[in-house]
This record gives structure tokens, sequence and C-alpha cells, in this order.
């Protein structure tokens, strides 16, 4: 190796996202890239692996040479270049991992990442182009009965994703079970997608009455549209996913009591659609409207509605327990 051909790295300028909402579309799949090719890995690395392979991917260093095992850890040292470039750098290994800790520590946290990172999608096929429109930040947009069926979808296919982890361990299951269960996860996906971006159509305005044409949410499209979605990329949908993750995130901390566990004994975030069910009634004779009224109401309206009327309970149960 040609040690004049190299560059010893004391000093280098490198730019790293400071967190989730510091990334753009791009770094989002870079990240995204890594994680889905990490978890098909067999066996499964760890995450200070996983760490090493997105900090050379989102400082697009290359590794011309590996490092030497035989030498001292802190003189261990890998062949990089910059994405691009000729000039070759050594760079310590202790180096890196300073770098991974004092700048990659946000990996270690839930993902809050609030804005979608997909504004549009275009779907081709032989009748046409079928273009669609993603979600405001926090979905702003979206109305009750939009953001109810979304949770379903999403629990939908996080229930068939874990059966089909439990198919591929177990012994006997036949590859046309497998291929069945494939198209099952494949299609909770694309009705959860298919949930979230609004295709341009023409509907009736519920309050001027008058036919118009918009990028706006009908009731039926998640059954009609969820095919349009099967070519969406596991890179992509983990985006997708990562913002769900911080959407999900965000309105727990901001309606704690509506998300808070009806069993104090267990972790577990309460489901919306189980709040659903049980409030609806009451919802009605809080607000004197009826079920499909509450359906068109925007998503924040409804949840602050309930944590208004948490709040107003653990009240009423405080002045009780003075008595």
């Amino acid at each position: 190796m040609n040690n004049t051909a190299m560059k010893r790295v004391e000093k280098i300028d490198l730019r790293m996202p400071k967190g989730w909402s510091d990334m753009g579309v791009e770094e989002l799949e870079t990240v995204a890239s890594v994680l889905v090719e990490a978890a098909a890995k067999k066996p499964a690395l760890t995450m200070n692996e996983v760490k090493v392979r997105l900090f050379l991917a989102l400082t697009q260093l290359e590794v011309l040479e590996t490092a030497n095992p035989a030498k001292p850890v802190e003189e261990q040292y890998l062949v990089v270049c910059r994405r691009g470039h000729l000039e070759r750098l050594v760079l310590y290994l202790w180096q890196m991992h300073y770098w991974m800790q004092e700048q990659m520590s946000w990996l270690d946290k839930p993902s809050t990442l609030l804005m979608f990172p997909y504004k549009e999608f275009v779907k081709w096929s032989w009748r046409g182009r079928h273009k669609y429109q993603g979600p405001a930040a926090l979905m702003q947009n979206f109305q009750w009965r939009q953001y109810r069926i979304a949770q379903e979808y999403m629990s939908f296919f996080i229930s068939e994703s874990n059966r089909l982890v439990k198919m591929q361990q177990s012994e006997g299951i036949t590859a046309k079970e497998l291929k069945r269960q494939l198209h099952a996860v494949a299609r909770a996906k694309g009705m959860f997608l298919a949930t979230l971006f609004n295709r341009r159509v023409k509907f009736v305005d519920a309050e001027t009455k008058l036919i118009r044409k918009d990028y706006t949410y009908v009731s039926c499209q998640s059954m009609n549209n969820w095919r349009d979605f099967a070519g969406f990329s596991d890179v992509k949908f983990q985006c997708v996913l990562f913002w769900w993750t911080g959407t999900m995130n965000w309105l727990q901390k901001k309606y704690p009591k509506v998300f808070k566990s009806s069993n104090p004994k267990k972790a577990v975030v309460a489901n919306p659609l189980e709040l659903y069910t049980r409030q609806t009634a009451t919802m009605e004779k809080y607000l004197g409207i009826n079920e499909e009224e509450m359906n068109r109401e925007l998503y924040t309206n409804v949840l602050q509605h309930l944590q208004d009327m948490m709040d107003e309970s653990d009240r009423m149960k405080a002045l009780e327990n003075k008595k």
C-alpha cells in the first residue's frame, strides 16, 4: 500500500444529521435502506454493526481497505474515500466510534419525524395515471374516520407481519401457506398506504352539496386503491413507518390520557379504536353530534374532546375523594 497516496485523518469535516427531523428524503431512505438490509441478514447484525453501516452511508464514505485485526485496537484503521473522490483517507476506528457516540445517539431513540416524506405518489398502469397526495404534517387534514381506519390497518399490518415471522420460524409450513401469508402482509401494507394517500376524485361536498374534484378522503379508497401500492418499495415504506412512529409519539405526548392503557399494570398504549367503540355514545352526548358528524370532525378535535372529558372526569373524582 502506498502511504504517500493517503491522507492521515486528524480532523475531518463530516456532515451528519442531528436527528430524525434533520434528514431529507434521501437521507431517510439511506437510513431505511441500511435497516431493511440489516433486518434481512442471517444472523442478525448487532446495533453497533448497524451504526457503522449507517455512519459510512450517511457520511458518504466508501471503505477501500478494512482494518487489520492483528494490530492493537487503538492502531486499527480503515482506508476510505469520499464518494466520487479519489483521495484515500486513513480513518482510525476510535475516530469513527467517537463520531458515532457523539453524533448518532438519536438513533437509539424512537423516531420524532413529523413531516410525511412523500408529497405525492404516482401509479402508472394500462388504464392511465393514478396520482395520489400524501398527508400533511401531523395528518392535519385527517378527519376522525380516516385517522381511525389508518390505525386499524396499521394494527392489521403488524398482526399479519408477526404471523408471517412465526410461520417462517415454524416447521411444517408449506410454501403455499407462506405465499398466502406474504400476500396477506402485502395487502395489509397496501391498505394502510391507500388510507394515507388521497386520490384526486369527484365527490359531493358535505357542506355545499356541490360536486367537486380534488384530493380528498373517501371511505372506499382503502379497498379500491390498495393494489396501486403493490410496488411501494420496502425502503420507502420504512420511511413512512419512521413518520408514523414519530407522529404517534407526538400524539401520545399531546393527549396522554387518551392513549393511556386502561390497565395501569400494562405498559401498552391504548388503541384509539377501542376508545372509539367505548366513547362514541358519550361523545355524541358531550358534543351534541351524531356518529357521522363526528367522523367528519378533524381527528385532533376528537382527541382533544376525549382528553378534556378525561380531565373533567379526573377532577370530579378528586372532588369526591375530598368529601
